[in-house]
């Protein structure tokens, strides 16, 4: 959240496993931006962040 808004993140590329496994990630400044990287969990998989957008019901209804 930011700005008491939640956020959607659309990846650029696949990045494995980061469904089953969630991910961390070491902010250099107070946010995440688009040009981070995130580490998923248990493997040894780093993938870039996309552009975020802010979250509503309709972005929900879009991705199916």
């Amino acid at each position: 959240m930011y700005n008491n808004k939640s956020w959607v993140n659309t990846l650029p590329y696949a990045c494995p496993n980061l469904y089953h496994e969630g991910f961390s990630y070491n902010l250099q400044i107070d946010k995440l931006c688009n040009t981070d990287i995130i580490t998923v969990l248990n493997i040894p998989a780093k993938c870039g962040l996309g552009t975020f957008e802010p979250y509503s019901e309709k972005s929900e209804d879009n991705e199916s």
